[in-house]
């Protein structure tokens, strides 16, 4: 054991050894709030103007084909956020934009598109919990939500590698 080693700081672990880091480590929830309020408006962004000027056009053949390309380009794009860049990187545009990171509790790396529509699929525990999941951030431990707990994850500030470089 080297004078570096002595010199870092040790943490409690849960029952499976992984170290619970202070609370102030993981992102907080205003933060996770504001990158789901803006990953929802980068959707809504194609999906409102599309789904109001097909209101106004019923029955037009054109509307309607329109409204079918952009809706699928709107499911597209959230694939490519949500899972895929997500599932790669750890971050949605909007986590990115707010300093987040959702990584695996086990390994630290981010955890793939399967992962992410995992993690999104179970977020429905947090909604039926009367909304209570959405809100267990603001106090927990860690700052998960339930369907975090569920799926294994954290969510880290990006630019803070304390947490993740703990699993290397």
């Amino acid at each position: 054991m080297t004078a570096a080693d002595d010199a870092r700081p040790t943490y409690p672990t849960d029952r499976r050894g992984t170290p619970i880091y202070p609370r102030d480590t993981y992102s907080p929830w205003w933060r996770r709030g504001c990158a789901s309020i803006i990953d929802n408006a980068l959707t809504l962004i194609i999906y409102v103007p599309v789904w109001i000027g097909h209101a106004l056009h019923v029955g037009q053949p054109w509307s309607t084909a329109m409204y079918s390309i952009l809706l699928v380009a709107d499911v597209a794009f959230w694939v490519w956020n949500s899972l895929i860049r997500q599932g790669r990187s750890g971050s949605s545009l909007g986590k990115q934009w707010c300093d987040i990171q959702i990584v695996d509790t086990d390994t630290g790396q981010p955890i793939g598109a399967i992962g992410c529509l995992y993690r999104t699929l179970v977020h429905f525990v947090d909604n039926i919990a009367l909304g209570l999941g959405w809100l267990w951030p603001l106090w927990g431990r860690r700052r998960r939500t339930f369907a975090d707990m569920i799926a294994r994850t954290i969510a880290v500030p990006a630019h803070d590698t304390t947490v993740v470089a703990a699993y290397r």
